[in-house]
């Protein structure tokens, strides 16, 4: 069910592509899809909670980092934007594609390599503390779901 669920939502996330600034193809929509089931379970009507919002659970901060990305027609300084755009699908992945755009060379886990799992740990514990140890459950669902799109992968060959 979580394939699904990461496959739903890397579909979403495909439609950012086209709107999309960065050239930086190295955070793949699967990627994308897995740090969402990681995070909420992809739940798509996840709205803000404490100081998070949607599917991909960015706080303010982040969002900032990222940029400030909005809605077509909106303005970041509005009140509202930050929220209008992290509970947008399309919007939210714009977000975190610009939040990884600023950390794109980091190896948060120093295994030489600049991967989906560096990725993640930006996202979950920030491109500025990535190198701290990632909560086992957060990595566990990560970790699950990246062998599956690849077992999905070889399965369809």
């Amino acid at each position: 069910m979580a394939s699904l669920r990461v496959f739903l939502a890397a579909s979403l996330i495909c439609l950012a592509r086209s709107q999309l600034n960065s050239q930086n193809e190295r955070v793949t929509e699967i990627c994308l899809g897995c740090i969402c089931e990681a995070m909420s379970g992809c739940n798509l009507t996840r709205g803000c909670a404490e100081d998070d919002c949607g599917m991909f659970r960015i706080t303010r901060l982040y969002w900032v980092d990222a940029g400030q990305p909005t809605l077509q027609l909106d303005d970041p300084k509005t009140d509202g934007a930050y929220q209008r755009c992290t509970l947008d699908p399309v919007c939210a992945a714009r977000t975190v594609r610009g939040y990884m755009n600023k950390f794109i060379d980091k190896d948060c886990n120093g295994d030489g390599t600049v991967d989906c799992m560096d990725y993640a740990a930006s996202h979950f514990l920030s491109g500025y503390s990535c190198s701290a140890p990632l909560d086992n459950d957060y990595a566990k669902t990560m970790r699950s779901c990246l062998a599956q799109v690849a077992g999905l992968a070889i399965n369809k060959s």
